[in-house]
């Protein structure tokens, strides 16, 4: 195998791509790189809408539970893909998706999930997959 087969270093520009990209795509793998670097990404963007909302509506736009409508609608919008990129992140760690499901358990459970979520890959196939970026075109041998 060649490096370019096993070079999986992802940056925040290929992060964000590949996130779109895999939208609703549960299967694969997905690496520590294009998990956390959307995680900035999405923190990012989450705070500038807060305060986008807060300049254009005041106090009244946490009327949401502390959120606005443009972030209701950010979050919406990106709730199946970042299922799908833990799911993927899971998967590259050799766990199941259905993790996901510590995460109901109050504090530890979130706590744990991002314990994995910080796990290294697999270096080699495992049962979701061979050691490739999910959405990355493979390349030519």
């Amino acid at each position: 195998m060649s490096l370019s087969e096993t070079n999986r270093d992802v940056g925040f520009g290929e992060a964000i791509s590949l996130f779109f990209k895999n939208y609703a795509n549960f299967n694969g793998r997905s690496s520590r790189g294009a998990y956390w670097w959307w995680l900035l990404c999405g923190l990012t963007v989450r705070f500038g809408l807060l305060l986008l909302e807060q300049a254009l509506f005041g106090a009244d736009a946490n009327d949401l539970g502390g959120v606005g409508p443009l972030t209701v609608l950010f979050l919406l919008a990106t709730l199946t893909p970042e299922l799908a990129l833990g799911a993927r992140r899971l998967h590259d760690t050799g766990r199941s998706g259905w993790w996901w499901l510590v995460a109901i358990v109050p504090i530890l459970g979130v706590l744990s999930l991002l314990w994995l979520f910080a796990q290294p890959g697999a270096r080699e196939a495992n049962a979701f997959g061979a050691n490739a970026e999910a959405g990355r075109p493979v390349a030519a041998r």
